[in-house]
């Protein structure tokens, strides 16, 4: 099976945080995220499993 990614709204929903601060985390690094495309403003996407990073269930 392969790896759920969500998107950065989905992401803060469920870890119960801004949607802002979820994407300045993914920028600093500190949640492991990807980009759909190379373009500068491309969305995150990010692996369902950086929950458990966070100490939320999935």
């Amino acid at each position: 099976m392969g790896t759920r990614y969500l998107t950065v709204k989905a992401f803060a929903e469920r870890a119960d945080m801004n949607p802002e601060v979820v994407r300045r985390l993914c920028r600093r690094g500190d949640i492991k995220a990807r980009r759909i495309s190379n373009a500068r403003n491309s969305p995150y996407r990010i692996p369902e499993a950086e929950l458990d990073q966070l100490g939320v269930p999935a």
